[in-house]
C-alpha cells in the first residue's frame, strides 16, 4: 500500500500500519518455536509483548515526539515516488537489536530440536526456518541501506512470501497440525510400540521400540500403514476407529494385542 500512494502523509500511515505485524512477528515466532518443540518457556512469555507494545505506540504518536522517526524526504526513484525514512536512535536500533535476538534465539531452538525428532519433524522445522528468513533478510539488508532498498523496507513484504511458504507447509507436512507434542521423547522410554497414524493412512510417527514388533517391513514416516500390516481388515479398523478399539494381529513371529486410540 505505501509504493502505491502518492500522497506523502498516505504513505507514512501505511508505514506505521505495517508495524503493527513487524514488531509482534518475532514474538510471535519466538513463542512458537517454544511451545512446538514442548519446552515451558524460561520466562512469562506475554512479558516479551510489553516492549513491541512500547515501540508500536512510539511509531503510532511519532508526530507528536519525532522518537522514531527524525524526518521524512520524498524521493523519486524511477517511476516510484518513495520516502527515505530517517530514524531516531536509541528505540529504532533497540527494537532492531530486540526483534533479531527473539528470531535468533527462536531459530536456534528450531536448529537443536532437529537432532531430537524423526526427518518428518526435520520438513516442518525446514519450513518454518525458510519462512523466518525471508522477512529477517529483508530487514537486514534494509537496516544496512543496501542499494535501493534504503528506499524500501521490503520486510512486509518477506512476511507475505513466508507466509506463503508456511502455507504450503501446512499442506505438504501438517505444519499446524502435528507437532512433537505428540511424541515426546519419553514415547522413547515405553517398551511398547506406538504409532502414529493419519486419517489417510500415512505413518506420521513411532517409537523406538515399535520396528522390532515388525521385522522385515518398509516402516519409515511417510509410509502407508499397509506397509507394515497387509491384514486390510485390520487396516481398516484401524482408520475407522472413532473410540478406544482392541485388535489382535498376527505380524510374523509376534501376536500383537493393539490398542487403537484416536487423537
Amino acid at each position: 500500500f505505501e509504493i502505491a500512494m502518492v500522497d506523502l502523509q498516505w504513505k507514512i500511515f501505511w508505514s506505521k500500519a505495517a508495524y503493527a505485524a513487524i514488531v509482534f512477528s518475532p514474538v510471535l515466532y519466538f513463542n512458537y518455536t517454544w511451545n512446538y518443540t514442548a519446552d515451558k518457556l524460561p520466562l512469562r512469555s506475554r512479558l516479551l509483548y510489553i516492549f513491541p507494545l512500547f515501540v508500536l505506540i512510539i511509531v503510532w504518536t511519532n508526530d507528536y515526539h519525532q522518537l522514531f522517526w527524525k524526518s521524512f524526504t520524498a524521493v523519486r526513484w524511477h517511476d516510484l515516488q518513495l520516502v527515505i525514512y530517517e530514524h531516531a536512535f536509541p528505540i529504532y536500533l533497540i527494537n532492531v537489536i530486540y526483534a533479531y535476538l527473539l528470531l535468533l534465539a527462536g531459530s536456534l531452538k528450531f536448529i537443536l530440536s532437529v537432532f531430537r525428532y524423526p526427518d518428518y519433524y526435520r520438513n516442518q522445522i525446514g519450513y518454518m526456518l525458510f519462512f523466518i528468513t525471508l522477512p529477517w533478510l529483508a530487514s537486514a539488508l534494509y537496516n544496512l541501506d543496501f542499494s535501493f532498498l534504503k528506499y524500501i523496507d521490503f520486510t512486509p513484504v518477506g512476511l507475505c512470501l513466508g507466509s506463503l511458504v508456511a502455507y504450503r507447509g501446512a499442506l505438504r507436512s501438517e505444519l499446524f497440525t502435528i507437532q512433537p507434542l505428540a511424541r515426546d521423547l519419553l514415547t522413547d522410554l515405553i517398551t511398547d510400540g506406538i504409532l502414529v497414524v493419519n486419517q489417510e493412512g500415512l505413518i506420521r510417527d513411532y517409537n523406538k521400540a515399535l520396528p522390532s514388533y515388525f521385522e522385515n517391513t518398509d516402516l519409515k514416516v511417510n509410509s502407508r500403514l499397509t506397509d507394515i500390516i497387509q491384514d486390510g481388515k485390520v487396516v481398516n479398523r484401524i482408520l475407522e476407529s472413532h473410540d478406544r478399539t482392541e485388535i489382535e494381529l498376527h505380524a510374523g513371529r509376534f501376536d500383537l494385542q493393539l490398542s487403537v486410540s484416536p487423537l
